[in-house]
């Protein structure tokens, strides 16, 4: 089996470290993997997974519609059994890439994007937050399955979003402990 894994950046998010986690399980089972990355970032897991010898790709362009052809020449490419997205820019991006050629799109919802809560961040304008949501509605029909991490996940998007409840599956990231040494 071939999966190809798009994520924003291997930044120093939980769902990055998770993800990590993942790709040593998928590497451990013989599963072919392939990780396409939008962004380079000097923090974060990025040194351990090149270190590692994981199959990385780092976009060469910017911006939604480029990297989201460019993902379509990518999967064109490697023709992946699954094509695993995490992180909004990535899930939008690759359902944009499926209107360019056609894959099996599972999506990773890895928190509660539109709670009224984030209206009280300075930093996250009402324009931007329902033209997101807008965006993100209008195109959930590019996504085959979505896997939420928790129960509470999976209700906000389908009382948000309006995802039907067949197409969405909890799947609770189990991740390693962390060792690093108490600050």
């Amino acid at each position: 089996m071939r999966i190809l894994y798009i994520i924003d950046s291997l930044g120093t998010g939980g769902a990055e470290r998770s993800s990590l986690d993942l790709w040593y399980f998928l590497r451990e089972q013989d599963i072919d993997l392939r990780i396409t990355v939008l962004e380079r970032r000097r923090e974060g897991i990025g040194h351990e997974v090149l270190s590692a010898g994981f199959n990385v790709t780092f976009l060469s362009s910017s911006g939604i519609a480029r990297q989201s052809a460019e993902i379509a020449r990518i999967v064109s490419d490697i023709k992946p059994d699954i094509v695993h997205s995490v992180l909004f820019k990535s899930n939008i991006r690759t359902r944009l890439a499926r209107l360019r050629t056609r894959f099996f799109h599972l999506e990773s919802l890895v928190n509660c994007s539109y709670d009224s809560v984030r209206l009280n961040d300075p930093h996250v304008p009402r324009s931007s937050f329902y033209f997101y949501w807008l965006v993100d509605r209008m195109s959930l029909f590019l996504v085959d399955h979505f896997h939420a991490i928790t129960e509470v996940v999976k209700e906000h998007y389908i009382a948000k979003l309006g995802v039907e409840k067949g197409r969405i599956s909890v799947v609770h990231r189990g991740r390693s402990e962390n060792n690093a040494p108490a600050i």
